[in-house]
């Protein structure tokens, strides 16, 4: 993620996003529990899509893709797609039309904005083919319930999904192709969904990833450290206030209080 920055990487601190892995702890529970549900029942494979309805976040990709999945196998999934469609309401309806004429009008569903805390607990996994992101809060979420990721390798995806933890052997929870391409990515779900044995892998890596990397105390102690580095510097080399009277040495100073009251709570 940090080398896509267009400046010194030895001048950068790149932070990661977090999310509160403890507010998701009941919600993990009762995905286990609705998980082994739908396997011991045979229930469809359920998929998630949770984003805006603007051509960045990929809808039309996925749906060509189920498209593709529907045709060539006998995997059996649904879709909700959840997200506001008021933002470029002329391509969310383009989506609702292009639904039907792939032959997906049985299999997908637009939900609108959801409380995703409570709906992603009915889904087996979280699908996201965007063009570009940074590091969305959305996946973070995902893992912290327990859902595989099937997405594009686009911002910080990589370091999310697959990067290596220190120690540890395949502790990927997901899988990723380039975006827009809408063979790859039915070849991904197709990899996943016909494939019990790692799509309990994923599922078991999802949520401790969170745990051992993006969690909200690990961010906001980050964060701490770099305004602590920052100011450091500031006062070994002597750098010239904001305004001339000492203002931007305070600001950094209540920022990094900020972080640890941040931390703390």
């Amino acid at each position: 993620c940090g080398l896509g920055l267009r400046t010194e990487l030895q001048k950068a601190f790149v932070v990661p996003n977090g999310t509160p892995i403890a507010a998701f702890d009941q919600t993990h529970r009762f995905f286990q529990q609705l998980s082994a549900e739908r396997e011991e029942q045979r229930q469809p494979w359920r998929l998630a899509f949770a984003a805006r309805l603007i051509p960045l976040k990929g809808l039309l990709v996925l749906l060509e893709a189920l498209a593709l999945l529907k045709d060539n196998s006998n995997i059996d999934f649904t879709l909700g797609v959840m997200g506001h469609d008021d933002e470029t309401p002329d391509y969310a309806e383009h989506c609702r039309q292009r639904c039907t004429e792939l032959g997906l009008g049985d299999v997908v569903t637009f939900a609108g904005y959801q409380n995703l805390r409570k709906a992603l607990v009915h889904y087996d996994l979280l699908v996201l083919p965007s063009y570009n992101e940074g590091m969305p809060i959305v996946v973070l979420e995902a893992m912290a319930v327990g859902l595989p990721v099937v997405g594009t390798r686009v911002g910080g995806m990589a370091e999310v999904i697959e990067s290596r933890l220190a120690g540890s052997g395949d502790d990927r929870c997901g899988v990723l192709v380039e975006p827009g391409d809408s063979t790859a990515l039915a070849r991904a779900l197709h990899q996943v969904l016909s494939d019990p044995r790692l799509y309990h892998h994923l599922q078991s890596n999802a949520r401790n990833r969170v745990l051992a990397r993006f969690r909200l105390e690990q961010v906001m102690s980050a964060y701490r450290n770099a305004y602590h580095q920052i100011a450091a510097q500031a006062d070994e080399f002597s750098l010239p206030p904001a305004n001339g009277r000492g203002e931007l040495p305070r600001l950094w100073r209540q920022s990094i209080g900020l972080a640890s009251e941040w931390q703390d709570s």
